[in-house]
């Protein structure tokens, strides 16, 4: 039997964003993820179920093994295929060109075996990434003054002619002209005595090493007649004349040069300067790519320093990829002598640096000229954009995740609908059931399930969206218990649990504490695959500051320990655990800590994460703590005396007003039910003028198509301003229902409610 390919194992490869494949046993492909199909052009549908290696034919234009079909073969069957492929653990990493695939490309090959839960394999995957060499441009960098000077035009040499001591014996017009003399004031006059006073020494000395040598060259100062000075370059060639020695100097004046090279040099200081505390990669080339200069900034990001970059090809040092398609960019160099430079020019481009680090990055390129308009080089400026891309995502994520947050809140309110009614139900039977312990019973436990529905509900919610908590002041051991029993329940953890006696209460969201609770407890029972046991300590705690900074000083908290003894958390990864989406499970979505994280902080409370690879994790929820109370329990029967008067309910779910009815005229109030904010408005104005008695309203938040319990309610104080009025909704993160009172509001009613809770939220209205 042919082993079957786990859904989420599929499912993972519809999200990677690389092109990928997976193939079973047979060699059949059995996955195709949408980056495949656009790089090959052949749909999943069309290659699902195919095998005989039809999957290599849009990459090498014949059937025939890819590195996925090697993943258990020899090393010898590997080098038949590929020639550069490296093991890692059980996975291949290779690159291959492939000559038939887009006219040439170059790729990066991973494949690996796949496993189900026994271990046994159960196909391959392969992943392919284009790294062929491509340009994305993005920052414009204004023009890039000219670096080096214009070559200078030759000048006129002055020659003179010395005797073997260095005196003048000769010299021609321009040597006159340079130096300012006549012949006669320069006739036997030693030359090294023009050689300027700073340079005396030096220059002396490198001029008569010409008796050892026949030929000089060296650079000095001279000083004129007029007292100036000048730089020039000489050169002293030694000679014969019958018997006797003569040296020829040829003196060439540099002065133009030189003050041109100090302020190159001087230029070139101050751009240094620039281009070290500037954010960008600077890289300079010549016409033929070649880099002449690569500042602090491109080092960093391309891996290679000035030394090692310089004299090499542009597309050597800067790789430069399309981020979605892995293609290669045109080579910028070649596209900004073809476009006269390029503009700032967005595009998803990735840089690839020595070491294999990818950056997204955004380029611009601009051409150097010189007086003549000649191009000279080219300059690209590139700018790191990774972060910006990582906010830009996590912003797309977002919306996603609100969009998700809308759809939730109306599954949950149509669900909350439903169970109103089976609750409502339900408890009505439970106060008509009599002595009956047996059906007393079933009722408990089908409420217990509605309830543990309602909560579910929340919990989407919450995740999905998140919203202001709907706080009530309790004590903690039950909810503990309830929610570790139902989380662990069916693994192969054991649990640990100690509650410190006269244990704080607390003002929480339960729903929203049961999900961090569980979200936790999840995490520990796995970190622990084959089992171990959980350990929960309750108790009371004030804070000091030098030893909890992260809690408000001297206020008394009540602090959950949750320890497990599982693998534990890399130091890398402990920083980065309540981010949203950062997961290091194949199936995580990086949410369930972030979340928790939110919640707890909209508590007024901490969550810390201590762990310790190899040993385990400990997670200690911190929540203020406030006075005891006693305990209070919603599902007592209803034993007070029932009040009497008319109550109305708006609704626009026909079920819901139905059961609403049958509780009220149970608990002894006359019920009138209206489906929209204006109808309940007209008969309220009515029974005003009738003075006829109205004990409460309850209004449904949310009416579709029509007036709100918030529209509702502004309307009706303006009639009676102090109108017994409770807020009822499915939507429990409405932020109306976390601060109902701030809208006129006396109580509320989070569907689905028991006949107790809307019993005890009438009884609040007469206590008032």
């Amino acid at each position: 039997m042919i082993p079957i390919i786990s859904t989420e194992i599929l499912e993972f490869l519809k999200f990677l964003p690389d092109p990928a494949f997976i193939i079973n046993n047979e060699g059949i492909v059995v996955g195709w993820n949408e980056p495949m199909e656009k790089i090959t052009g052949i749909l999943e549908e069309n290659i699902l179920g195919k095998g005989d290696y039809e999957y290599a034919l849009p990459f090498y234009g014949k059937r025939r093994p890819m590195l996925i079909d090697l993943v258990s073969k020899s090393e010898k069957d590997i080098k038949q295929y590929y020639s550069l492929v490296d093991h890692h653990g059980t996975s291949l990493i290779g690159e291959n060109y492939l000559p038939k695939f887009n006219n040439g490309s170059h790729f990066e090959i991973k494949a690996k075996p796949l496993h189900n839960q026994k271990g046994e394999v159960i196909g391959a995957i392969e992943i392919l990434k284009d790294i062929t060499e491509s340009v994305q441009a993005e920052v414009m960098l204004a023009e890039n003054e000219e670096k080096f000077s214009a070559f200078f035009h030759d000048s006129m040499d002055a020659i003179l002619i010395t005797n073997i001591e260095g005196k003048i014996t000769e010299c021609n017009q321009k040597a006159l002209k340079l130096l300012g003399f006549s012949r006669e004031n320069l006739y036997m006059k030693p030359f090294h005595e023009f050689f300027h006073a700073t340079k005396q020494q030096v220059s002396t000395q490198q001029f008569f090493q010409i008796l050892d040598v026949d030929h000089v060259q060296f650079e000095t100062q001279l000083t004129k007649k007029n007292k100036s000075v000048i730089y020039v370059e000489i050169q002293a060639i030694k000679f014969e004349v019958g018997q006797k020695q003569m040296i020829q100097c040829i003196i060439r004046d540099i002065t133009v040069r030189k003050l041109a090279e100090n302020n190159l040099i001087k230029s070139r200081e101050q751009l240094a300067v620039t281009l070290r505390v500037i954010g960008d990669g600077v890289i300079t080339t010549d016409t033929n790519g070649k880099i002449v200069l690569i500042n602090k900034v491109a080092e960093n990001l391309t891996g290679w320093t000035q030394e090692e970059a310089i004299g090499k090809d542009i597309m050597t040092v800067f790789k430069i990829i399309d981020t979605v398609s892995l293609e290669p960019r045109e080579n910028p160099i070649k596209r900004a002598i073809k476009n006269g430079g390029f503009e700032e020019y967005i595009r998803k481009t990735s840089l690839i640096s020595k070491t294999g680090n990818s950056y997204s990055i955004s380029e611009s390129g601009k051409l150097i000229l010189d007086k003549q308009s000649q191009i000279q080089g080219i300059v690209i400026v590139f700018h790191d954009i990774t972060e910006k891309q990582k906010m830009e995502e996590i912003f797309y994520k977002n919306q996603k995740i609100e969009s998700i947050g809308v759809l939730a809140g109306g599954i949950a309110h149509d669900f909350n609908n439903f169970l109103t009614t089976i609750l409502g139900n339900l408890t009505i039977a439970q106060t008509s059931g009599g002595d009956n312990s047996d059906l007393q019973e079933i009722l408990e436990e089908a409420e217990k399930a509605c309830i543990r529905a309602r909560d579910l509900t929340k919990q989407l919610l919450t995740f999905s969206k998140g919203g202001a908590p709907i706080k009530e002041i309790t004590t903690i051991q039950e909810l503990i218990l309830d929610t570790t029993n139902f989380t662990l329940r069916g693994t192969k953890c054991a649990k640990k649990i100690t509650f410190q006696d006269n244990l704080w209460s607390v003002d929480i969201d339960k729903g929203q504490i049961s999900q961090v609770l569980n979200n936790i407890l999840i995490n520990a029972e796995q970190a622990m695959p084959n089992g171990g046991t959980i350990v929960l300590d309750v108790k009371n705690i004030i804070s000091a500051p030098h030893q909890k900074p992260f809690l408000a000083k001297n206020q008394k908290f009540l602090h959950i320990s949750i320890k497990d003894d599982g693998i534990g958390i890399p130091n890398e990864n402990l920083s980065r655990i309540f981010d949203p989406y950062f997961s290091t499970k194949e199936t995580g979505n990086g949410l369930g800590l972030a979340v928790s994280y939110s919640i707890i902080k909209n508590h007024g409370g901490a969550l810390i994460v201590e762990s310790e690879v190899g040993k385990g994790t400990a997670v200690s929820i911190y929540l203020p703590a406030v006075e005891n109370i006693k305990k209070s329990d919603s599902n007592v029967r209803f034993l007070s005396t029932p009040k009497s008067g008319k109550v109305l309910v708006m609704d626009d779910d026909p079920t819901i007003l139905e059961v609403l009815e049958k509780m009220l005229i149970h608990l002894g109030y006359q019920p009138v039910k209206t489906t929209t904010g204006e109808e309940l408005l007209d008969i309220f104005m009515t029974y005003q003028k009738q003075s006829e008695n109205i004990s409460a309203v309850i209004l449904d938040l949310t009416i579709a198509g029509g007036m709100g319990g918030k529209e509702t309610m502004e309307k009706l104080r303006e009639i009676s301003p102090t109108v017994n009025a409770i807020v009822s909704s499915g939507y429990s993160n409405d932020p109306i229902m976390a601060n109902y009172s701030a809208f006129g509001f006396k109580n509320l009613l989070v569907k689905p409610f028991t006949i107790n809770e809307l019993k005890n939220a009438l009884l609040s209205l007469n206590q008032e």
